[in-house]
């Protein structure tokens, strides 16, 4: 259960502007959720917190803070969408939300109207049918919405769909009450005393149940300075927020960039505990343990390998092909020629077209003769990649003695492109008077109308 949410600001807003303020609440507080009596605090109470831009490398995740959007609140309500209505050929939509509970604000009806202007947007709606808190904000004096909707009094989510939180469960019901109401009580607090509240109110939503809070924290955190040192329950939360694969991927790959770019080393053990569910996941991952002085072994990443998720194999690809042991390079050349799936097989040849990586061609020659256009394709353009005698050579075998006249036209036709016709390279192939498509090639250039697209 949540503590008690402290009187949210009428921001800005005019209490008569939009009818008469019959009540303060229309009903009861949701179980467990007490709000004090008292009036609400001054607007200019609720002003923006100072946001210092965080830096590029630091991956965003698309969402402001609850407190960035309180100044354009006017209302927080607890409801559910029931039914949409279409205007304008579905350039608009109007979202019925039966009000279960108004948090705070002045509202009187119990069912209200939430527009949703989405032009030719194919978006997934802006309410799904489920339980919700809402930020609501007026929605803009447009003609275009007089026209279509008449003169009723609509809404609008402050901050757009970051002004819905789904609440599915009371847990995560009073987590966003709380949240709202530590978000306004900051408001009112200056220098060392304000840094640490919010410090704290984004550990409290890393550590709770709603995956939108989580998002919450990060943004909170990005705002604050120096992280370190972390205290042991600090550390716990972000343990936690790796281990759980419900909060979104943008969530935690943010904090994991965040904690590196702050050279938090403490939370070390928390990343090495993290789940590395999608390739995203895992890059942030693999990128911030390097940052921070702890790069992931060889064992690590061929473990990686077993994943059954192939874009998670192709990342482990990725980093397994910058490392300099003989153990990395055979698991990413056996990927090249046995990985089930044809796009890790493609990741890791990508992976193999390293420039100066001669040690690579005969894999890659290999997998050159596939008969998956695809795969011959980006093994010529690492080949081509590697670069050097040795690759030119590769390329005059393959000219030569490729198993298929196509492998050897297409041979043909890369040294022709990248070399030129009077290169050693192509002469050599000349005097080793290659098969008749080859030389159909070499005679007729690049005019023949080969069915292959350069690499």
């Amino acid at each position: 259960a949540a503590s008690a949410l402290v009187a949210l600001a009428v921001a800005g807003t005019p209490a008569g502007a939009h009818g008469p303020p019959e009540k303060h609440l229309r009903t009861e507080p949701p179980p467990g959720v007490t709000v004090p009596p008292g009036p609400p605090l001054d607007p200019a109470a609720i002003r923006p917190p100072t946001v210092n831009a965080p830096s590029a490398a630091v991956p965003t995740t698309g969402v402001r803070s609850l407190r960035q959007l309180l100044p354009d609140t006017i209302a927080v309500v607890d409801g559910r969408a029931v039914h949409s209505e279409s205007y304008d050929e579905d350039r608009l939509r109007v979202h019925r939300v039966h009000v279960e509970h108004v948090l705070q604000g002045r509202l009187d009806p119990t069912e209200l109207g939430v527009v949703d202007m989405r032009g030719a947007s194919q978006r997934p709606p802006l309410l799904a049918e489920e339980r919700a808190v809402i930020l609501l904000a007026p929605a803009p004096p447009l003609s275009y919405l007089r026209e279509q909707l008449g003169p009723d009094r609509f809404f609008v989510p402050a901050g757009g769909r970051d002004g819905i939180i789904a609440t599915p469960t009371d847990p995560e019901l009073a987590a966003v009450v709380q949240a709202i109401a530590d978000g306004v009580a900051i408001a009112s607090l200056e220098g060392p005393e304000a840094i640490t509240a919010r410090r704290r109110l984004a550990f409290s939503e890393l550590a709770g149940p709603s995956p939108r809070l989580a998002a919450d924290g990060l943004v909170e955190l990005r705002q604050l300075g120096p992280l370190s040192p972390l205290a042991e329950d600090e550390l716990a939360t972000f343990a936690r927020v790796f281990r759980n694969v419900q909060i979104t991927v943008p969530t935690r790959a943010g904090l994991a960039t965040l904690l590196a770019e702050r050279g938090a080393r403490e939370a070390l053990p928390g990343l090495l505990a993290a789940e590395t569910d999608t390739p995203a996941m895992l890059d942030a991952l693999l990128a911030a343990r390097a940052r921070l002085g702890s790069p992931a072994t060889t064992t690590e990443l061929t473990a990686l390998l077993a994943s059954s998720d192939v874009g998670v194999r192709a990342a482990a690809l990725h980093a397994l092909a910058s490392m300099p042991d003989a153990d990395a390079t055979t698991a990413v050349e056996k990927a090249a020629t046995s990985d089930p799936d044809a796009s890790v097989r493609g990741a890791a040849i990508d992976a193999l077209g390293t420039p100066g990586r001669a040690q690579a061609l005969p894999v890659l020659s290999g997998t050159f003769a596939s008969k998956e256009r695809d795969l011959q394709q980006r093994s010529a353009r690492a080949i081509i990649t590697v670069g050097g005698p040795a690759a030119d050579d590769a390329l005059v075998t393959l000219a030569l003695h490729g198993d298929r006249p196509e492998t050897r036209s297409y041979a043909a036709v890369l040294l022709l492109a990248t070399r030129g016709a009077n290169s050693a390279a192509v002469q050599r192939l000349v005097a080793s008077k290659p098969g008749p498509e080859v030389m159909h090639v070499i005679e007729h250039g690049l005019e023949m109308g080969h069915h292959h697209a350069a690499p």
